[in-house]
């Protein structure tokens, strides 16, 4: 960035400072400083604008400038105060302003030098953040939510990490430095979106699950066709159902019938003999003919395989 292209600070952004001012520091003591975002050499710039006031006359000057694109601080009429109460001191000797022995400041001499960018950037509330978002490629940046003082750092960071702007979203802004949160939110995003990057996570995932919780397997997978064996029909088996009057039913095998014929008799309201042909989750039950029933396998009891069955109920005596 040339800074020779700097340009005088605009009228609009001079109101906009000197209405923040009114709101900030009513009282209007001391040194105050205020930043503004414009273009500089075809680079975004912040430009820091100190302030103060003489009697009724308000006194503004440009003392720093930070770019998008440029690793270094240009500063002018501005000094560092290691050791001093206040960070920084601005001369004001053109200005009209009174110093010792009425000696214009070394540092006061209207020339701009290059700086260490961290020293050199002191707390500025910015007037015009949406300036940014003019620009294509921050547009989605929520860059006039972010803090002001770490601006172009913002910037830098957004044009590495897009993801920044949903920690600016959710009011996360304590972690936007934290280069690890940035790289597992671009992993996740990542994932998300591309399906080949989901695999690959989810392989990953597996092979580490094998390896802390695998062990050998204890059988053999063979492509062996002669070893498969089919399982047996069923085989008819004659059997009597029964049900009481308050609709419990069971299956009796024709033996236990014969030896307790005359109690199940008294006991039991319908008797059908039946077989058993197939295995079904139901079984329908044809009662004198013409009436059909069904019945859960559950209340089966101790056959829970019965199908379908018909036959006729024996006459009472």
């Amino acid at each position: 960035m040339n800074i020779n292209k700097l340009k005088p600070i605009p009228k609009y952004i001079e109101k906009k400072i000197l209405a923040l001012d009114k709101q900030i520091a009513p009282n209007r003591r001391g040194l105050r400083f205020y930043a503004y975002i414009t273009t500089i050499d075809k680079d975004i710039a912040k430009v820091t604008v100190a302030l103060r006031n003489k009697g009724k006359a308000v006194h503004i000057k440009q003392v720093c400038v930070h770019a998008l694109n440029d690793e270094r601080a240009y500063v002018s009429d501005i000094e560092y105060n290691y050791l001093g109460i206040s960070a920084y001191r601005v001369g004001w000797y053109d200005e009209g302003f009174k110093y010792r022995y009425n000696m214009r400041p070394y540092y006061n001499d209207g020339i701009w030098y290059n700086a260490p960018f961290k020293y050199y950037n002191p707390y500025a509330p910015i007037v015009n953040q949406e300036y940014v978002l003019k620009h294509d490629r921050f547009k989605y940046s929520q860059a006039d939510k972010y803090p002001c003082q770490h601006f172009i750092k913002y910037l830098r960071l957004y044009l590495q990490y897009p993801q920044i702007e949903y920690l600016v979203k959710a009011g996360l802004t304590k972690f936007i430095d934290s280069i690890t949160i940035l790289k597992k939110i671009d992993k996740y995003q990542d994932i998300l979106e591309h399906p080949a990057s989901m695999k690959r996570v989810m392989k990953k995932d597996l092979e580490k699950i094998k390896k802390n919780y695998g062990f050998d397997r204890k059988t053999e997978l063979t492509n062996a066709k002669a070893a498969v064996v089919k399982a047996l029909p069923i085989e008819e088996k004659e059997v009597v159902f029964v049900m009481d009057r308050f609709g419990y039913s069971k299956i009796l095998d024709k033996n236990t019938y014969e030896r307790n014929e005359e109690t199940v008799l008294k006991e039991y309201r319908h008797i059908v003999h039946c077989i058993i042909v197939q295995i079904l989750r139901y079984n329908n039950c044809c009662l004198n003919g013409d009436c059909l029933y069904r019945f859960i396998l559950s209340r089966i009891g101790s056959c829970r395989n019965l199908v379908g069955c018909a036959g006729k109920t024996p006459e009472r005596k």
